[in-house]
């Protein structure tokens, strides 16, 4: 019985962990997608988005949590991002290939701080995923979302 209910422990944190990452992701990138703010370069942050997808890729989540802003880290409260990201990789399985990237901007709903917002498609070995991985203007993680 103990174990059982260790297991739905377990499957509980990553539940919330990804519900953390999604919400994080609604509410600091809101839903419409806008032209790219001068603030940003949009090479800058299309390389900054390829190097998170590698850092997952390689399991590199401390170099993705460091990179964090206030918002994710607040969002995250402790969770990590393995425990999070790591068993959907896992069913992805190997990394084949970026297969688009796309810019755009957005506005934090909260704070109407303006973002960047990289859409990437990306196909593994047991299926293709979509990430959208969003900067504030310091170039910090706003947003991490896989579909």
């Amino acid at each position: 019985m103990k174990k059982y209910e260790m297991k739905k422990q377990a499957a509980t944190r990553k539940i919330a962990g990804v519900l953390a990452v999604i919400l994080v992701l609604a509410g600091a990138a809101g839903c419409a997608s806008a032209k790219l703010s001068d603030d940003f370069d949009k090479e800058t942050v299309e390389t900054a988005a390829k190097e998170v997808v590698d850092q997952l890729n390689t399991g590199d989540y401390a170099a993705i949590e460091e990179a964090f802003n206030a918002t994710m880290t607040i969002a995250m409260q402790g969770q990590k991002l393995k425990d999070t990201l790591q068993p959907i990789l896992d069913k992805l399985g190997e990394f084949e290939e970026i297969s688009n990237c796309e810019v755009v901007g957005s506005k934090a709903q909260d704070t109407k701080e303006d973002l960047a917002v990289a859409l990437i498609n990306v196909k593994y070995a047991e299926g293709k995923v979509r990430y959208t991985i969003s900067f504030d203007k310091d170039m910090k993680l706003a947003g991490l979302f896989i579909k």
